[in-house]
């Protein structure tokens, strides 16, 4: 579960109304709708997905072997 924060007020069949403020703790698909698509909510603590790439940025040094 991800929790997110709105920054507008709307409504929602899934969580019914909500206000700029309000917190609401949904699913990893949802709380990207939310963010991403329809832009009314901010993550309040970032997925461990994205976490966890944003950790691993650092180029691999394993070389190609060519046979």
């Amino acid at each position: 579960m991800v929790q997110v924060r709105f920054k507008t007020q709307g409504a929602n069949s899934l969580l019914g109304g909500f206000s700029s403020g309000d917190v609401a703790r949904v699913n990893a698909d949802f709380a990207r709708h939310l963010v991403d698509e329809a832009k009314v909510a901010d993550y309040v603590n970032q997925p461990q997905a994205e976490q966890s790439a944003q950790q691993d940025t650092k180029p691999s040094r394993r070389a190609k072997v060519s046979k």
